[in-house]
């Protein structure tokens, strides 16, 4: 059995987390005189928690595994194509149906070589700074220096 090829989401989420503790940490010793200020600064954390919780990406001859919550696995001759949309990455079987859905997070030079280490092509339909999309992917490939 080989060893997994790991790809970790942007650390620009634990940044995020951080920030989120801290403001958690502020209001509960500024503003927490009263229930509502704990319940404030837990509800802070939380959301913090939640958004910044990091995707790793595992892909195996045998298995692609995402861990996160909850974690995922599919078999990686089962995919063939995969997708990239504003709010979340597919990944399609040949009927195009999809067999695992995560959220984004990776960048291109991620995510081109998620699809080498598969054998698959990677479709962006990102457009405006990846905050709309378009319906015809473009097929991603890696950036060449010139």
């Amino acid at each position: 059995m080989s060893s997994p090829t790991v790809f970790w989401q942007n650390p620009l989420r634990q940044a995020l987390f951080w920030a989120c503790v801290v403001m958690a940490g502020l209001t509960l010793g500024f503003g927490a005189r009263s229930f509502g200020g704990l319940l404030a600064a837990a509800l802070i954390l939380a959301i913090g928690i939640v958004t910044t919780t990091t995707l790793r990406l595992e892909v195996t001859q045998d298995a692609v595994i995402a861990r996160w919550l909850p974690t995922r696995s599919v078999s990686s001759a089962a995919i063939t194509a995969i997708h990239v949309w504003p709010y979340y990455v597919r990944f399609l079987d040949k009927d195009g149906n999809a067999v695992m859905r995560t959220q984004p997070g990776w960048g291109k030079k991620q995510l081109v070589e998620i699809g080498e280490a598969l054998g698959v092509p990677v479709y962006d339909h990102r457009t405006l700074l990846g905050l709309s999309q378009k319906e015809a992917g473009t097929l991603m490939r890696r950036p060449t220096r010139s």
